[in-house]
């Protein structure tokens, strides 16, 4: 019975080390770029103009669906109090559009002069996030860039999908599959550790069972 406790705490301190361990294997690391260099990258083109969610989609309907989607999403539903203008938009994410809509073909606009967020590297994929939820959002973000996650090459959205539709969170049931994506090796090692912790707990019920009154 003395022995029982510490067993559980071995077990949870090797669960924290896996996940640990798990999280640094994510992806192969890579050096990490400035601030100031990221920056750069997601600043969109100079010669290009903000134009508003409405004027993009006016010229082109290819994102029809998604516009409408992210308007009802948590993100399409925040608006300023003094005017009721939405504090985030398309361009928000993929900058100005001017340029895209501005070279139209086939009520398609020219995607080539957006931000490449699909080439540009982790850590300012994950700054495009940062920008508003670093001060806004949880405290722990304001640490991402020195995070696990971060320096294992992971960004915001390996794991979060803006455009899925208006829920953009990740459900509770969709976490696990989620992190199994990446986790494999740490899942099989849990899976080991919780079939030991039920045959542990298993015995013990036995054991506890020839003391009962």
């Amino acid at each position: 019975m003395r022995g029982f406790p510490s067993k559980l705490s071995c077990l949870a301190v090797a669960l924290v080390l896996l996940a640990a361990w798990g999280c640094s294997s994510l992806k192969e690391s890579s050096t990490s770029m400035p601030i100031k260099e990221y920056e750069k990258l997601i600043a969109g083109r100079l010669d290009a103009d903000y134009v508003g969610t409405d004027s993009c989609v006016e010229k082109c309907h290819t994102h029809d669906r998604l516009t409408k989607d992210f308007r009802t999403s948590l993100h399409g539903g925040q608006v300023t109090a003094g005017t009721g203008m939405p504090l985030v938009n398309c361009e928000s994410c993929h900058g100005p559009g001017s340029l895209a809509i501005g070279n139209v073909r086939n009520e398609t606009c020219d995607f080539k002069t957006f931000i490449p967020l699909k080439e540009i590297p982790s850590g300012a994929q994950s700054l495009v996030c940062l920008k508003c939820h670093s001060s806004f959002s949880l405290a722990n973000l304001s640490g991402w860039s020195s995070s696990r996650h971060a320096v294992a090459n992971v960004s915001c959205s390996d794991c979060h999908q803006i455009h899925k539709g208006p829920q953009q969170k990740v459900a509770r049931d969709e976490i696990t599959d989620l992190c199994v994506t990446c986790h494999k090796e740490v899942v099989g090692k849990l899976e080991g550790m919780v079939e030991k912790f039920n045959t542990l707990a298993e015995n013990l019920k036995k054991t506890l069972s020839h003391f009962r009154i």
